[in-house]
């Protein structure tokens, strides 16, 4: 009966390890790793929209932005490149419908604020409502 008292404790105390341990890393999720956003690969995103749903889109998936003044260069050649290619979206010179553009944010951390409005967009360019049957 002994051994029986001794593995009960074991057991015992290995069920309080485990239920004091703390729970946050329990039920943490893994969270996609995220590129810091440099030019170069802006240009490269750039370069080469990709298709989803049928909207050419500006892949800034799992990238960190940093808007925040002290990067003030970037910043400012962020809104450039990004405004410039959104307007060539927008070209309906050659009688052409425009090809949408679309922005692709998921799991990226934008440190500093984002000004839609230095994109040269205005509201009713960024909410649309769409029905999905």
């Amino acid at each position: 009966m002994y051994p029986f008292r001794a593995s009960l404790s074991i057991l015992f105390l290995i069920f309080l390890v485990l239920v004091l341990q703390p729970q946050a890393a329990w039920g943490a999720i893994a969270q996609p790793e995220q590129t810091p956003l440099t030019l170069e690969l802006l240009q490269e995103r750039l370069r080469s929209p990709l298709q989803n749903e049928g909207v050419r889109t500006l892949d800034l998936r799992r990238v960190v932005i940093d808007l925040r003044p002290e990067n003030a260069e970037f910043r400012d050649q962020f809104y450039r490149l990004i405004q410039t290619q959104l307007q060539r979206s927008r070209n309906t010179s050659t009688g052409e419908l425009p090809a949408p553009l679309g922005l692709d944010l998921s799991y990226s951390t934008i440190r500093g604020e984002l000004n839609i409005s230095e994109l040269g967009l205005r509201s009713r360019s960024i909410v649309r409502s769409y029905r999905r049957f």
